[in-house]
């Protein structure tokens, strides 16, 4: 599911369909409004992805059922579901800066299914630093699924330290361009994932990531300037690794550089 990822959703299409074609993509828009981003839905469908739209907060909120729902229906097409976000693109945690090999990344999933199990687990990410080429490893845990699987998929497709026993642990990764370029797309960006109801809440909060509430983890951004925003980015730590071969590869620049 996504929205008005008009300078990622060229680059993951094509991401995506060198692994799997296009025609095993399943696209949600959440209701974009640009011309662009219509654009490139249209495009998008031309080429044989299956694009639905599906609008609204409710149906932001409510994705992991979405896409759970969705799932179910193509048990008799599919023997895998990869459920990820437009600004995510699967690697290997011990090769994140070559293109994901098709011959591994299928290897992988053939792994999965000869453990028995109904659910993979994927236990890292590399976040990536804007205005860079650098990516920096951090643990943000995320699932993949038979079709009919009962393991519940969340809103982000997270799993925590309960389930652990019940799934396979992939070799995964994923590079996540959860950065912007600037701090004003961020906020956007924050305040659609948390949500005009709670939005006025962790503004005015004294801990706004204390909050228990959807999107809390967006909450830092709300209040920090542009130079807040680089001089946190600066501020993250861990090996930086050079990830510009992955793109290029496909003729694409590392986005948000």
């Amino acid at each position: 599911m996504q929205k008005e990822e008009t300078s990622l959703l060229p680059v993951w299409l094509d991401y995506y369909g060198r692994l799997i074609g296009h025609e095993g993509i399943h696209l949600i828009d959440n209701g974009s409004e640009s011309q662009a981003m219509k654009d490139q839905l249209s495009e998008a469908a031309a080429a044989g992805v299956n694009v639905t739209v599906t609008p609204g907060r409710e149906a932001f909120d409510k994705k992991g059922e979405i896409i759970q729902e969705l799932a179910r229906s193509l048990a008799g097409k599919f023997d895998v579901i990869i459920p990820i976000d437009g600004d995510e693109f699967i690697t290997l945690k011990d090769s994140p800066t070559r293109l994901l090999d098709i011959d591994l990344f299928y290897e992988e999933i053939a792994n999965f299914l000869a453990s028995g199990r109904d659910v993979g687990f994927i236990s890292s990410q590399f976040l990536n630093l804007t205005n860079t080429d650098y990516v920096v490893r951090r643990g943000f845990r995320k699932v993949f699924v038979k079709p009919d699987t009962q393991f519940p998929l969340n809103r982000g497709y997270h799993y925590v330290e309960k389930y652990l026993d019940l799934g396979y642990m992939s070799q995964f990764s994923y590079i996540h361009f959860h950065h912007k370029l600037d701090i004003e797309n961020m906020k956007s960006v924050a305040a659609h994932k948390i949500g005009e109801d709670r939005l006025e809440m962790f503004l005015t909060s004294d801990d706004p990531e204390g909050l228990r509430a959807k999107g809390r983890h967006m909450a830092k951004y709300l209040n920090m300037s542009q130079v807040d925003y680089e001089a946190y980015m600066e501020g993250l730590n861990g090996r930086r690794l050079n990830i510009s071969a992955v793109f290029s590869e496909l003729k694409h620049r590392v986005p948000f550089t």
